[in-house]
C-alpha cells in the first residue's frame, strides 16, 4: 500500500506559498506549534548551523543550552545530510569567514 503523501506535500506547499512573508511565516508556525515546540525547532537550526560552521559540540551544547545528545544528532544529521546544509547556511559559512 502507497503511503499517503498528501497531507506532507500540502503543508510544503504552504510554507513554500508564505516562505517570503516573514511576519505570515512565523503567524503560521504560531498558530499550528506550541511555544515551546517553535523555540525548539528555532534551536535545533541553530545546532545545525553551529555544527555546520564546525563549532565543538560541547560548545555548542553550552552556548545553546542544550544536551550534549542533541548536539550529537544534529551533528550526524549535518554530516548525513551535507548538501542540503550546504544550501541552507551557504551565506552563513561565506560570513563566518569573513569575519575570523
Amino acid at each position: 500500500m502507497k503511503p499517503n503523501n498528501k497531507p506532507k506535500d500540502e503543508f510544503l506547499n504552504v510554507l513554500v506559498e508564505i516562505s517570503k512573508d516573514k511576519k505570515f511565516l512565523d503567524g503560521f508556525f504560531k498558530a499550528i506549534l506550541r511555544p515551546r515546540e517553535y523555540k525548539e525547532i528555532a534551536h535545533r537550526l541553530q545546532v545545525f548551523k553551529m555544527s555546520f560552521l564546525g563549532y565543538p559540540q560541547r560548545q555548542i551544547a553550552k552556548k545553546l543550552k542544550v544536551g550534549l545528545a542533541t548536539v550529537s544528532r544534529g551533528a550526524r544529521e549535518v554530516k548525513k545530510q551535507d548538501k542540503i546544509f550546504k544550501k541552507i547556511f551557504q551565506h552563513a559559512k561565506k560570513t563566518s569567514k569573513n569575519k575570523g
